[in-house]
Parts: structure tokens; C-alpha cells; sequence
């Protein structure tokens, strides 16, 4: 079978560059020999629970991209057993053959960037929506509903922004990844999840965090278990979502840190009305022109 190219390696490379991560610390490492890539985690990178979800993100990148080369991907999870540091497996098999979604994801990849502003105010369509989350397969995906899980939602962001901002070393750590995209403190700034973790930005109570909430398309994506598997599956269908959604025009962002709280965790799950365990919310929308 036909070796992987330096140049086609390359692309591999560049396209982890844009691969997103839960802190911008790239925890993977990559090794192609001959037609095989493979795909380490960096344990001494961000805390476990994040590591995995952005390693999983960053197989989806690897994925897609295979597919553009006009190969096709065969990926095994932790092939040395999960308490290995290979986390995944490709064999870089001939004769793919990207599909119009495919290469629409791919393209996407280069211009994903976390949206930390206010959606313009046109509705997303259900069609459209279930079209989206339908990428997360077999991620089970919910998408908050009514008024009173929209409210309960908002009282749990407040509490999390509550206890963040009491716990100085999380918040050194966060804004270590946070500035990188900054957010203005105004009151009007209208970014209703992101906003929330940051330590002079304006926290509205919870009716009117709630009526932004209600506002957007936010989505959870959890799992059966909390495994490190589960991780790496949820990390690369969120990544896989978030691309489909740019690829539809859209813009989104992400928040995974509050529910690493067993507590705020359980709340969510309760909110949206599922039993698992939550791995990240996705809010989507159209950019504001």
C-alpha cells in the first residue's frame, strides 16, 4: 500500500494546527510511518477530562483530512489498551472518496474559530437543526427546551460564574486560555455562556441570562459513561458538529469547564433531561453581521 508523502504529511500537521482544544495547549503528538498515523495524547497537557475531548476533536481533523487526500481512514481507539498514551490508530487505506459533507467539513476546519458574541437574531430552522446534530451520531445530543430548563440552565451558569470567581487558582488557569479570545465587559455584551467566565464581565441575574439563553440553539453532548473513550467519541462528534455548522454559514463556541463540577454536572443533566454524563455545550447561531 502507497506510503503517505512528506507533503501529505505535512497537510496532516497543518490540519491539527487548527484542530480545536479544550485550552490551547495541543495536547497530541502525531507520527505517520508509512500508510499508518498515529495519534498520542501529551499527559503533561491540560487535565485529563479536557485532554481527551480535545484529542478526540483532533481525530476528527485527521479523519477529514485522510479523506481529502482521497484516503480512506480506519481508526482504532487506544490499539495498546486505555491506560496507553497512543491514543489512536489510522491506517491510511486508497480508493476514499470524500462526499460533498466531507469536503465541506474540511474546508470548515480552516476557518472554525470560538464565536463569543451575540448571534444575529434569525432563527435556525428544525430542519436545519436536526440535519446538524445528526453529525454527532452515536454522541446522543440534546438541545435545551423550554422555558423552565432554559431558567434552571441559567441558575447553574450563575453558580458555576459564582464559584469560579471565588477559586483564584482555576481562574488563573483559565484566563490562561481565555484572554486568547477576549470579550467585552459590558453589560451589553450579550455573550451568554462564554461571558460568564471571566472575572469582571458583567454577571446578569437569571431571568435575564435565561432570556439570552432562550435566544440561542445550545446543545449538550454527553455520554453512558464517563471513560476515557467517551471522551475521545465526544470530543470528535463535537468537532465534527461544530464543522458542519460553519459549513451551513453558522458560527458557534463551546463550554465544557462547569461541567467538570460534579455537582454543576448533575444540575445539567437534570436541565436538559438526560441521564449520562455531560461532556460539552455547543451554542450555535448566525454570526451578527
Amino acid at each position: 500500500m502507497k506510503s503517505l508523502s512528506n507533503a501529505e504529511t505535512g497537510l496532516l500537521a497543518r490540519a491539527l494546527e487548527h484542530a480545536p482544544s479544550v485550552c490551547p495547549t495541543r495536547p497530541w503528538l502525531l507520527e505517520v510511518q508509512a500508510n499508518t498515523v498515529r495519534l498520542y495524547e501529551n499527559r503533561a497537557a491540560e487535565p485529563a477530562q479536557e485532554r481527551a475531548l480535545s484529542c478526540g476533536a483532533a481525530l476528527t481533523a485527521l479523519e477529514l483530512s485522510l479523506l481529502a487526500l482521497g484516503r480512506q481512514p480506519w481508526s482504532r481507539l487506544f490499539p495498546r489498551g486505555r491506560q496507553a498514551e497512543l491514543l489512536a490508530s489510522i491506517e491510511a487505506g486508497m480508493g476514499g472518496e470524500p462526499g460533498t459533507a466531507e469536503l465541506a467539513a474540511y474546508s470548515a476546519l480552516f476557518r472554525r474559530r470560538s464565536y463569543r458574541a451575540p448571534f444575529a437574531p434569525r432563527p435556525l430552522s428544525d430542519v436545519l437543526c436536526e440535519s446538524l446534530l445528526a453529525n454527532a451520531i452515536p454522541v446522543p445530543v440534546r438541545r435545551l427546551g423550554d422555558r423552565t430548563d432554559t431558567y434552571s440552565f441559567a441558575e447553574l451558569l450563575c453558580a458555576a460564574a459564582r464559584t469560579q470567581r471565588a477559586d483564584q487558582a482555576f481562574h488563573q488557569e483559565l484566563l490562561a486560555w481565555s484572554t486568547l479570545f477576549p470579550v467585552s465587559a459590558a453589560r451589553e455584551s450579550g455573550a451568554s455562556l462564554s461571558g460568564l467566565m471571566r472575572t469582571k464581565t458583567y454577571l446578569p441575574p437569571p431571568e435575564l441570562l435565561a432570556s439570552r439563553i432562550a435566544a440561542e440553539s445550545v446543545v449538550l453532548l454527553y455520554t453512558e459513561n464517563d471513560s476515557r473513550p467517551a471522551r475521545v467519541q465526544a470530543g470528535a462528534a463535537l468537532h465534527r458538529l461544530w464543522l458542519a455548522a460553519i459549513a451551513e454559514g453558522l458560527a458557534g463556541s463551546v463550554l465544557v469547564r462547569p461541567l467538570r463540577s460534579a455537582h454543576l454536572g448533575a444540575g445539567v443533566a437534570r436541565a436538559f433531561g438526560i441521564e449520562g454524563h455531560p461532556q460539552a455545550l455547543f451554542r450555535f447561531g448566525y454570526p451578527a453581521a
